[in-house]
């Protein structure tokens, strides 16, 4: 990744940080139960 090349301490730090966390609501999304998600998506309609 560029920003562990060009950033700063700070700058790679706060990366890391909204990778954790993408990767945590990603986890989050495949841990719902499908019949949650598919309610979910037809109570939008």
């Amino acid at each position: 990744m560029q920003i562990m090349r060009a950033g700063t301490e700070s700058q790679q730090a706060r990366a890391a940080e909204v990778l954790n966390d993408a990767r945590r609501s990603l986890y989050g999304i495949l841990g719902e139960d499908e019949d949650e998600s598919s309610s979910g998506e037809a109570a939008a309609e």
